[in-house]
């Protein structure tokens, strides 16, 4: 037996359902509820065999916007307008649970767009880890590289290729476009000034 819907399993419960009422629909809670099954009428419970945790990462769409309790709500924001994530395994794992759950629950797609990019890695190209110790946290970014440094960083790197981030990376940033921007700048304002340019 497929079971619909929680009304639908409230209604055909012999048992447990006041241990699992107001819990989330998953394990332990709703090992406790038993049904009659429809071909033979023994007491049953659910099929022990669990899916992939990508199967309940690809039912976001619906449990993150209440589509069990509120499908007003739930279609006010569904299909997401963008979805964005780092591409190397999400292909195969996010993006595709998402499609097959919401193409099995809805017939349509769990989004209009999907934006996704590489991976942000250190100067040297490796895998940033504290352990490693070569992460580097936003705070100390920002504090000793500047946030325009590290925004030119991200603005101006194809979302294709891995960005190789870092305190030297942000200097050639910062001697080869934020100063000369910078100077420019200046420039303008000086002499506008001298000339009561007045836009």
């Amino acid at each position: 037996d497929v079971i619909g819907s929680e009304k639908e399993l409230e209604d055909r419960a012999v048992e447990g359902w006041s241990e699992f009422e107001g819990n989330s629909p998953h394990k332990p809670w709703i090992d406790s509820v038993k049904i009659n099954c429809s071909s033979c009428g023994d007491k049953t419970s659910r099929v022990s065999d669990v899916g992939n945790p990508w199967l309940d990462a690809g039912i976001v769409s619906f449990s993150t916007l209440d589509y069990r309790h509120d499908k007003n709500y739930w279609k006010d924001w569904f299909p997401a307008d963008w979805i964005s994530e780092s591409f190397p395994g999400q292909y195969r794992n996010w993006f595709y649970s998402l499609l097959t759950m919401s193409t099995v629950l809805t017939d349509s797609e769990p989004c209009k767009n999907i934006f996704s990019y590489a991976l942000m890695r250190d100067e040297n190209g490796d895998e940033m880890h504290k352990s490693k110790g070569n992460a580097i946290w936003f705070e100390d970014a920002a504090e000793k590289m500047g946030v325009d440094a590290m925004r030119w960083q991200f603005a101006s790197q194809n979302p294709a290729s891995n960005l190789n981030f870092g305190f030297g990376s942000a200097d050639e940033v910062r001697r080869q476009f934020l100063i000369p921007l910078w100077n420019v700048y200046s420039f303008f304002v000086t002499y506008a000034n001298i000339d009561k340019f007045d836009p």
